[in-house]
């Protein structure tokens, strides 16, 4: 289907317009067909069909990945979950309706995201649909159940009234009328779901019935709601409520969302009805309170409930997604690319999708790789390791097994490598065997994680550790500035924290008795807090040394430090200096054992991203540099796009004769270029505002220069004709005298020059217009302002 037709579609809000259209029929119709050049950068080592295969691999380890980040963000949200359950289905209770007031309140809950669009409210719809309640004690706590985290509720169906869900969207609302009727119609047209889906047939909603249109209320009439729920009332078994949702509440008209209040509030308590706004500012300063009235306010029961946002979201994500013991993800970030993500999210946003986005394009680079196939491991045996098995034996993966066993026969020669420890198969150099290829790469993967499971003991500890120094008041490492824990985490991916280790330890052997034993107990609890029961057997000695030295603590000590008195005089048990002497030994011992890099070992790389850099423009492509560069040297982007289309067909591509003579030289000149690059570069020379009319005589010359050398070109080339084969040359109807100036015949011949120069002006003056690099002034008409200046060429 042509995208051209989707201009006049006013339902579309963007519309893809592509580079280039290739049509091909097929065997029944005619479809549009969009070739483009294949993204394979390593396509002379990789096997048939790799580049699918990868994809899929791919697919399965980002929506592991996306899984686990997205179970995370549950369970943050779960105490806001319950909030705000809490205050809808509890909105006309009357614990919450006070008794004196001289006009009843519309309820309403406004939930704040200020790190963007949070997925609160949907969690929220999920609750609200399955009928579940919150418990009205308000000590509930969420739970996480296989990755899932779930509201402490109870089903009291008896009790707790049914909602009924309606949203409303800005761009359905432009007035007051259409917003009534979208709220209306949100319930009174709701349809009940079927009833093969239902199995209780006594929760279907009453269908409309058919209105004549001459007898019915308007629809947007609140008083239709009010007889529509009065219907409803009558047939349902429990107290029904009417939630109305406001997407993108800061985007509403404030004075109408006035007017709203103030019609739905004079239908309380006759219509149950409860708002929930989803704001994308902060809560404090409160946008409810600086867009509306006091007096408007004072109609609404308003309750402020924040979202977990922001930079703490983040670094949660980032320990338990990539530094928990109990999660492995198949690709581990490497240090330049959690360098970036630390640092945009620091710099310019902390939300929860612009982390994805980051994590996700990570993945893609990363699976570039051919050897990325082997991201999942291999396991003997299964569907998979068989079509691998058959896809190396054959003849076009000899350059795919080449690189392969490059890699392995470079690691196995190196100085101080651990490959001999690996328990790796004998290999054919010369002719060698897929199989025990596969092989070794299934050892190097169980290698690579058990390195990954090393490195994330020795961080956590490491970060427990300066937890608990900083919240008594210590240094937390040994250049006194207090960094973030996901900047502790880049620095120990880059193997940079041993002295960290070194300083901690130090530091564990100036604590307390008390100190000592907290210190103890939070290291004992992470260790035996780990789910896997492999873990707890491998990591067993550091949880019987912590259990011997929190036992050899004595309590006389502990008494002592909770009496009290100044620490510097008070007198130190003479037990406790060789016991925190002893742990603070064992603790840099162990993490600096445990912090591993993971960029070494056998075959590293398919398990991690290394340092490879970001790609960084995918997030940030900054559009208006790269527009005014292809305004200031066109050419050069029509060339680059002329490779790509050769490369793509294979062949090279028939050229404008003029442009093989010009590429030789350095620069172009200005009567060379494109209409819209020659305004561009008078638009460049120009002052803070230019003379419309100016800038059309400086186009008229350059238009003029350009013809005269286009002239001269055509009579250079037709000064040797060929004898006999010649045609009459037609007559020219535009010449140039001596002084250089254009010169035509008769005035009909100049009307049309000049018609075709001013249409090319407008054309490109519109063009210019369009990109945002003019703004128009109502002071002086003929005059239009620029938007850039400084432009380095």
């Amino acid at each position: 289907m042509n995208s051209f037709h989707d201009l006049d579609d006013p339902s579309k809000t963007v519309v893809y317009l592509p580079a280039r259209e290739e049509i091909e029929d097929d065997e029944h119709n005619e479809q549009d067909a969009f070739s483009y050049p294949d993204y394979q950068p390593y396509a002379s080592r990789d096997i048939p069909g790799g580049y699918e295969l990868r994809l899929k691999v791919y697919q399965q380890a980002w929506t592991r990945c996306l899984e686990r980040v997205q179970a995370i963000v549950r369970q943050l949200n779960t105490p806001v979950v319950e909030s705000v359950v809490e205050h809808i289905q509890l909105a006309y209770s009357e614990s919450r309706i006070l008794p004196t007031l001289p006009y009843p309140e519309l309820p309403v809950v406004a939930l704040s995201s200020s790190g963007g669009k949070s997925a609160v409210i949907s969690d929220v719809l999920e609750t609200l649909e399955n009928d579940i309640h919150p418990q009205t004690n308000g000590k509930g706590k969420g739970k996480a159940v296989n990755g899932r985290a779930t509201t402490s509720t109870t089903r009291t169906e008896e009790t707790s009234p049914k909602t009924i869900v309606t949203h409303v969207r800005p761009a359905e609302c432009p007035n007051l009328m259409s917003t009534m009727k979208t709220i209306i119609t949100g319930f009174v047209e709701r349809r009940a779901e079927e009833e093969d889906e239902i199995s209780d047939e006594e929760d279907l909603l009453p269908r409309d019935p058919r209105r004549k249109a001459t007898t019915s209320l308007a629809n947007y009439d609140i008083n239709l709601l009010a007889a529509w729920y009065t219907a409803l009332k009558e047939t349902a078994d429990r107290p029904t409520q009417l939630l109305v949702v406001f997407h993108e509440f800061e985007k509403f008209n404030a004075a109408m969302m006035q007017d709203v209040f103030y019609i739905c509030s004079q239908q309380i308590p006759r219509l149950p009805l409860v708002f929930l706004l989803e704001l994308a500012s902060p809560a404090s300063p409160s946008y409810m309170h600086s867009a509306f009235t006091r007096s408007t306010l004072a109609l609404l029961r308003l309750h402020t409930v924040v979202a977990p946002s922001g930079p703490d979201v983040v670094k949660e994500i980032i320990t338990k997604t990539l530094f928990d013991v109990n999660f492995t993800p198949d690709v581990m970030l490497g240090p330049a690319t959690l360098e970036y993500l630390i640092d945009f999210t620091t710099r310019h946003t902390s939300s929860v999708d612009a982390l994805l986005s980051i994590l996700q394009l990570a993945y893609l680079k990363h699976f570039d790789e051919p050897l990325s196939i082997f991201a999942q491991g291999i396991q003997e045996g299964t569907a998979w390791y068989t079509d691998l098995l058959s896809r190396l034996s054959e003849p076009e993966s000899f350059n795919f097994l080449d690189s392969l066993l490059t890699r392995i026969w470079q690691a196995t020669q190196e100085e101080g490598s651990d490959t001999d420890k690996l328990g790796l198969p004998e290999i054919n150099w010369r002719q060698p065997d897929p199989a025990e290829l596969l092989k070794v790469v299934s050892i190097a993967h169980a290698a690579s994680r058990k390195r990954a499971q090393r490195m994330k003991f020795g961080a956590n500890v490491l970060r427990i550790v300066q937890t608990f120094m900083r919240s008594h008041g210590y240094k937390s490492s040994h250049s006194g500035t207090d960094e973030s824990e996901s900047e502790m985490f880049a620095r120990i991916v880059r193997g940079r924290a041993s002295k960290d280790a070194k300083y901690l330890g130090m530091a564990v052997k100036k604590l307390s008795a008390k100190q000592l034993k907290e210190l103890l107990s939070s290291l004992y609890q992470f260790f035996a807090s780990n789910s896997s029961l492999l873990l707890r057997h491998n990591e067993e000695d550091p949880r019987v040394r912590l259990m011997g030295h929190m036992n050899s603590v004595p309590n006389e000590a502990i008494q002592q430090d909770d009496e009290g008195g100044d620490p510097e005089f008070r007198v130190v048990h003479p037990a406790v200096p060789p016991i925190a002497s002893s742990v603070g030994e064992w603790l840099t011992e162990y993490i600096e054992s445990r912090l591993v890099r993971l960029d070494q070992g056998l075959l590293w790389d398919i398990w991690n991203t290394g340092l490879t850099p970001f790609p960084s423009e995918l997030i940030n492509p900054a559009p208006r540099p790269i527009i005014v560069n292809a305004l200031l040297h066109p050419h050069n982007v029509v060339e680059s796009y002329q490779a790509l289309y050769e490369d793509e067909q294979g062949h090279a591509t028939e050229q404008d004769p003029f442009s093989t003579e010009l590429e030789e030289k350095a620069s172009r000149p200005i009567w060379e270029l494109p209409d819209t690059s020659i305004l561009f570069r008078r638009y460049i020379e120009a002052g803070k505002k230019i003379n419309v009319y100016d800038w059309y005589e400086s186009f008229v010359l350059v238009l003029e220069t350009q013809q005269r050398e286009l002239r001269k070109r055509a009579r250079s080339q037709s000064k040797s004709p060929r004898k006999g084969k010649g045609k009459a040359k037609a007559k020219d109807t535009v010449s140039d005298d001596d002084d250089g100036e254009l010169t035509f015949e008769n005035e009909e011949e100049e009307e049309k020059w000049r018609v075709e120069v001013q249409a090319r002006f407008i054309r490109s003056l519109h063009e210019l217009d369009f990109m945002g690099f003019l703004k128009h002034t109502n002071r002086k008409v003929d005059h239009v302002v620029k938007t850039i200046y400084d432009i380095p060429d």
